[in-house]
């Protein structure tokens, strides 16, 4: 049986986030989160970062508007910034959990039985 890589998806406006997670085929919230506007991208790269370090996910796909994308992917270590495997350059923010995973399998990003 292979082993399936833990995956983190951020889902990123500017101020607002949430983390879900991709393990063992299971799909489910880790945190949501909120900050000023305009710090936003650059804790939750912060964020990414610690977690990275900590070996909380092996892959990790960025969903955000094109602007706060660019701005966390610019406050990701190398390393981290490396575990990238995909990357949607728009707003689904102010989906519901269940809409928000039919939205990345319909995309690709997530299997369909996640």
């Amino acid at each position: 049986m292979a082993i399936r890589p833990t995956t983190w998806f951020v889902v990123a406006d500017e101020a607002h986030a949430r983390i879900l997670v991709l393990h063992h085929g299971v799909f489910a919230p880790v945190e949501t989160l909120t900050h000023g506007h305009h710090h936003m991208p650059k804790q939750l790269a912060e964020q990414i970062n610690t977690a990275d370090a900590d070996g909380a996910f092996q892959c990790l796909v960025l969903v955000a508007l094109p602007k706060a994308l660019a701005e966390i992917k610019e406050g990701l270590h190398p390393g981290t910034k490396a575990k990238i495997v995909d990357e949607l350059a728009k707003d689904l923010t102010h989906m519901a959990e269940g809409e928000l995973r039919d939205r990345l399998a319909m995309l690709g990003l997530v299997p369909h039985h996640a």
